[in-house]
């Protein structure tokens, strides 16, 4: 599990990429949705993976919050989750 110091920071990062990027993608998926998401699972400290899928959110957004639960758990680096 991350520490509070590291979410926060991610969290923060995470709020600067999305100032960054326009809402939708030239795909027409909403990038904000899934950068709250992020977020969400951040602030709630979910690292069950589970619980993710029974949201019931679209591949996009579930995708994201999956690797934001990897992240907590150590599972993976930073720059799977916030491009540098």
């Amino acid at each position: 599990m991350r520490t509070q110091d590291e979410i926060n920071k991610m969290i923060q990062n995470l709020e600067a990429e999305k100032s960054r990027l326009p809402e939708f993608s030239a795909f027409g998926n909403n990038n904000w949705e899934q950068i709250d998401e992020a977020i969400t699972v951040l602030l709630e400290k979910e690292t069950d993976e589970d619980a993710i899928y029974e949201k019931g959110l679209d591949h996009d957004q579930e995708m994201y919050a999956i690797t934001a639960v990897q992240w907590l758990n150590g599972e993976v680096d930073d720059d799977e989750l916030v491009e540098d």
